[in-house]
């Protein structure tokens, strides 16, 4: 019947110049199978009898509905008998017929634990109307519990069937089949890897039960690991003996040199154009237990070197507990020096989840200290011997379709630490003497009132894909740093091309920081992409008894090419501050090239 109304409808809309024209159509409902009423009435309402549409296929659209919404409400036989067609009517007769209801739908054969569960309520199936998109949907809830729980053979079905005086009784029915287990785990691969640690970081451990979920996202963790890929496609094979999952994997090129140099031109410090350096020389895998070994050089400030080593080893003993550590060592030209540790331990959630706490510990050293400027504000520097050390919490999620280059979803990191806060009196600023009597050590009285320092950092990242290959980006990094009596050299380092690109590298200060970042990404390849940004922040930067605000802004693009041995890149930037306009002349220029051996 839908078949002749999709037909006759097509036909006018065809022939009838009037329809084509987008003249007013009326439909008209009538009910064909009831002496008391024509009218059709779902769920104690009444259907219009007479509505009016702008055109036929808006018309065809509002009876397609109807049949459907009637079938959804017990009306199983609903269907239109008759259409009669004019050039501005549609005249429907429908048939409505009995309303089906359950009088009782038993799950009794299904074990009351198993229901709970699955959060069934036998309840909730009694006197309500038959609807098959409902019975398919409970369906598939029970099928999507037991393929994830050992049971990949379940299926369903519904028995004794009958017509009641309340309405229909049915059994419904779960035949779960033989518990399911991955029994073994088989690796065909051409590198050293881990058996353990596939297991952990797959999800699959060998006596699991059978998870269909985590089966479907074999490939795309796998193909998100650095240092390996499938070399085809991933098999599970059912046997009476026992049940073996195949991988079979080839080594992939991960370890990396990545060298990534900028220019900026007009620089404070030179009045030239200076160029950055940022330098990672990256192994992992090496041993194959999925361990990570970096080593990272930078220069983006004028005469400031960083020098920065990180180790990672995941999943120690066969437990999702993994070993972090860093240390990282800045020389700020030829004011101070800072150095940074970080030990800490990583619980792995799943393949892209994790928590971690950690110790860290980091300590600021004057190299010359500016007593001029003390002698003459009677006031400390800005920048002092400051060190720090306690715990870090961080929480980390990931939701993307892939992780290297996301096209939907989005990614959530989080941290916060205490730290216990102490400002060194230096003997160079308390040893001043300017022939006044002057006692200039009293100045740190103020600085070491606060012992606790807490600071708190997150980022959220989220993708769109609106149309092909067209992927829209939008991200928040935030931080902040608790204090009255913070100092410059114990801020966040804001600027360059990892975060509000278009500014100097990390020449922005902030104790508070808000940024805003839009891109637009057209897809060239799975990590090759054109791309235009926008960065938006809110700044504030308290330090030794001064506020300053701020509103920097920045956009630019760029281009991420991926070939056989690494991704080049290029980008462009441009940034201004409150009260400036852009200056074309002022654009950060981004050259960088990571090689994959």
């Amino acid at each position: 019947m839908r078949l002749r109304v999709v037909f006759l409808l097509l036909s006018v809309i065809l022939c009838c110049p009037h329809f084509s024209a987008g003249q007013q159509v009326q439909l008209v409902l009538q009910r064909i199978d009831s002496a008391e009423s024509k009218n059709i009435i779902i769920e104690n309402k009444t259907t219009p009898s007479l509505q009016s549409f702008d055109n036929a296929m808006d018309a065809y659209d509002a009876l397609k509905k109807l049949i459907a919404a009637m079938q959804d409400n017990g009306y199983l036989a609903a269907s239109v008998d008759t259409l009669v067609l004019t050039e501005t009517k549609v005249e429907a007769f429908i048939f409505q017929g009995p309303k089906y209801q359950w009088a009782r739908l038993s799950f009794d054969s299904i074990p009351t634990a198993l229901l709970i569960q699955m959060n069934i309520r036998e309840r909730e199936w009694s006197n309500r109307p038959v609807n098959a998109k409902q019975l398919s949907a409970l369906s598939e809830i029970m099928l999507n519990y037991c393929e994830n729980n050992g049971y990949p053979f379940a299926y369903t079905t519904l028995r004794n069937i009958k017509q009641e005086d309340k309405g229909l009784s049915a059994d419904f029915i779960l035949e779960r089949g033989r518990l399911t287990r991955f029994d073994s785990l088989s690796i065909e691969s051409d590198a050293d890897i881990s058996r353990e640690y596939l297991q952990h970081y797959l999800g699959i451990k060998q006596g699991d039960l059978y998870n269909e979920t985590q089966l479907r996202l074999v490939n795309k963790r796998l193909n998100e690991l650095a240092f390996l890929q499938p070399s085809k496609p991933w098999r599970m094979d059912f046997t009476v003996g026992g049940n073996t999952l195949y991988l079979y994997l080839k080594e992939k090129k991960s370890n990396q040199l990545n060298g990534l140099i900028g220019l900026q031109p007009n620089t404070a410090a030179t009045g030239k154009f200076l160029l950055t350096a940022d330098i990672l020389l990256g192994l992992k895998n090496a041993l194959g237990y999925g361990e990570t070994i970096a080593a990272t050089y930078q220069n983006l400030q004028y005469k400031s070197p960083r020098f920065h080593l990180e180790t990672g080893i995941p999943y120690l003993i066969g437990t999702p507990v993994g070993f972090d550590g860093s240390f990282d060592l800045f020389k700020k030209d030829t004011t101070f020096y800072r150095t940074t540790f970080d030990l800490g331990f990583k619980y792995q959630l799943n393949a892209s989840d994790f928590f971690k706490l950690a110790y860290q510990a980091y300590s600021n050293h004057l190299i010359n200290a500016d007593t001029d400027y003390v002698i003459e504000n009677k006031k400390l520097p800005d920048n002092l011997d400051i060190s720090t050390k306690g715990a870090v919490f961080t929480f980390n999620m990931d939701r993307t379709d892939y992780r290297l280059n996301p096209r939907k979803g989005w990614q959530a990191s989080f941290s916060g630490s205490g730290l216990l806060r102490t400002v060194k009196t230096n003997d160079a600023i308390a040893n001043i003497d300017d022939g006044t009597g002057y006692d200039y050590k009293k100045l740190y009285d103020s600085a070491n009132v606060e012992k606790y320092q807490y600071r708190f950092a997150a980022v959220a990242n989220y993708y769109i894909t609106p149309l092909k290959n067209f992927v829209i980006k939008i991200a928040y990094n935030g931080g902040y740093i608790s204090g009255k009596n913070l100092f410059l050299n114990e801020l966040y380092q804001l600027g360059g091309f990892k975060l509000l690109r278009g500014f100097d590298e990390q020449s922005i200060y902030a104790n508070l920081y808000h940024v805003g970042t839009l891109e637009f990404r057209f897809l060239l390849s799975r990590n090759s992409y054109f791309y235009l940004f926008s960065d938006a922040s809110i700044i504030q930067a308290d330090y030794n008894g001064g506020k300053r605000k701020d509103n920097p802004v920045s956009l630019g693009g760029g281009i991420t090419l991926e070939n056989k041995s690494g991704i080049f890149n290029i980008a462009l930037g441009l940034g201004k501050t409150s009260g400036n306009d852009f200056q074309f002349k002022q654009t950060k220029i981004h050259f960088g090239y990571t090689a994959y051996f």
